[in-house]
């Protein structure tokens, strides 16, 4: 499949018009990794934006000594999307390293900032795409916080709180 089939089937290019999809499929790079080969390392700088056309790649975050799994991705997901989300290239958020033999469709930080100078509608219609796909992520991440912190700490405060509206209760009567 070249880029431009592959870019029609992924769903976040579905909100792209066709001649969105021409443009990056004129531009993206085909990029083939090994089984065990890292693609993105944690803390350096991202300069591309990766489709995974076939393959799996795991996605892993250092915390001190511990390497922690995040989620592995196949077919039709992509990652790096972070290095095109602001005015410099953001450091990479995780490791990203090929679980199987992985192709991917590779779009550079440099083709989208030059897309945004040649056609800005296009490239503005890209960046409202990957600002919500970056929102529902923030979104996500969120909603995970509160219910981790409810779960553990939140606990704690819990029966604090349910201990003040006892004695509020005892002490005026409510």
């Amino acid at each position: 499949m070249d880029a431009l089939q592959s870019f029609q089937t992924v769903p976040f290019f579905q909100r792209l018009e066709q001649e969105d999809h021409r443009y990056l499929a004129d531009r993206a790079l085909e990029r083939v990794f090994a089984a065990g080969d890292p693609i993105i390392r944690e803390g350096e700088k991202g300069e591309a934006f990766y489709f995974i056309r076939r393959g799996r790649v795991s996605v892993c975050r250092t915390i001190g000594k511990d390497v922690i799994p995040l989620v592995e991705l196949g077919q039709g997901h992509f990652f790096g999307e972070n290095s095109l989300a602001g005015f410099e290239p953001a450091p990479a958020m995780a490791t990203v390293t090929a679980k199987l033999p992985t192709d991917t469709w590779v779009i550079t930080r440099d083709a989208v900032l030059n897309w945004e100078r040649q056609k800005p509608a296009g490239a503005a219609r890209f960046f409202r795409t990957l600002s919500a796909i970056l929102s529902n992520k923030l979104q996500t991440l969120d909603e995970a916080y509160v219910r981790l912190s409810l779960s553990c700490e939140g606990k704690e405060r819990f029966s604090e709180l349910r201990e003040l509206q006892e004695k509020l209760y005892r002490e005026w009567g409510l």
